[in-house]
């Protein structure tokens, strides 16, 4: 078991996430566009939302200290983030790719959450 100065993770869980890093900065759903425009809302919450998962999962592999403000914004859920995309959820998940992209982002920021907290 590997442990690193921050984080207490064995070489697996280092592999994993260097795997899912890899696949957060593969492209953007081409759903999304269509949903920023049917729905005629932007996108900047989404780009920001990816970016906070993507960042953060980056200063685990490269085993720095998440800042304060950044593990705090960690602790919820895109919908807690941006309230006003509740109105959306439903149309959200008629756009396949950006509902998988949407809830894979979850998923890493649990893990995070999970290894940033002992959890």
């Amino acid at each position: 078991m590997k442990f690193f100065k921050r984080y207490n993770i064995d070489q697996k869980t280092l592999d994993e996430f260097k795997k899912y890093y890899v696949l957060l900065h593969g492209p953007f759903p081409n759903d999304m566009y269509d949903f920023e425009e049917e729905t005629n809302t932007s996108l900047d919450e989404f780009y920001e939302f990816f970016s906070l998962i993507t960042g953060s999962l980056n200063y685990i592999i490269e085993d720095k200290k998440i800042p304060r403000y950044q593990r705090e914004m960690l602790k919820k859920t895109f919908y807690e983030h941006y309230p006003h995309f509740r109105n959306y959820k439903s149309d959200i998940l008629k756009y396949q790719e950006l509902s998988e992209c949407l809830e894979f982002h979850e998923k890493i920021r649990i893990l995070i959450n999970k290894l940033i907290t002992g959890g």
